[in-house]
């Protein structure tokens, strides 16, 4: 009678955990295809948050950019290494948690870097619990969001590239056919386009 009320037990213990791995799972789906069809950052960063909110149970989920000063200051005030590949999950500091979430309630967190062309973002899960955030295993969901996010803004910045060079082939060919101005005078604009373009990249103006 024991060893049937164990297998019983067992069996309901394996249920339970196959549906909350597959509630997970259709989670990070859902997730996943909100990301890949968002269509600016601003949007992104709501389905993010909103997502880890809403559908995780995150206290304090943070999806934030920044320049490589920001960052600078940000290693200075955490005493974190803030580079590609980079996650970080426990229970730190009350000064470090505050200075990433700005927010005194949050006892442990979850944090990875997510490197674009022209800012490093941070994927931050933040716990009111301090001892949510302890193991390894916390990691693993948060690194493949990293990843997908890494890969679609790549593609943004890729196209992005491909429609600039476009629209100034475009005007190349108006100013030299329609307009009928010289060769030379054609390949001067192009030479400052071009110098034009690459500027306001290095500002990150979009």
């Amino acid at each position: 009678r024991n060893e049937h009320q164990n297998l019983i037990d067992l069996l309901t213990s394996y249920m339970k955990t196959a549906s909350i791995n597959e509630d997970l799972f259709n989670k990070s789906k859902r997730l996943t295809l909100k990301i890949l069809e968002s269509n600016s950052k601003k949007e992104t960063i709501k389905i993010v948050e909103t997502s880890f909110k809403e559908d995780f149970k995150v206290d304090k989920p943070l999806l934030k950019f920044f320049g490589s000063k920001e960052i600078n200051a940000i290693e200075k005030d955490t005493e974190l290494s803030i580079h590609k590949g980079a996650v970080y999950c426990g229970s730190f500091s009350s000064r470090k948690l505050n200075a990433l979430f700005k927010d005194k309630n949050v006892e442990s967190m979850v944090l990875t870097v997510i490197v674009t062309e022209k800012e490093i973002g941070l994927l931050m899960l933040g716990s009111y619990d301090r001892a949510k955030y302890l193991g390894d295993e916390d990691t693993t969901f948060i690194e493949y969001i990293r990843d997908v996010l890494e890969k679609k803004f790549l593609k943004w910045s890729m196209d992005n590239n491909v429609f600039i060079l476009n629209d100034i082939k475009e005007y190349l060919v108006f100013i030299s056919q329609v307009k009928n101005l010289s060769e030379n005078t054609t390949k001067s604009y192009e030479r400052d386009l071009k110098k034009l373009c690459s500027f306001v990249q290095s500002l990150k103006i979009t």
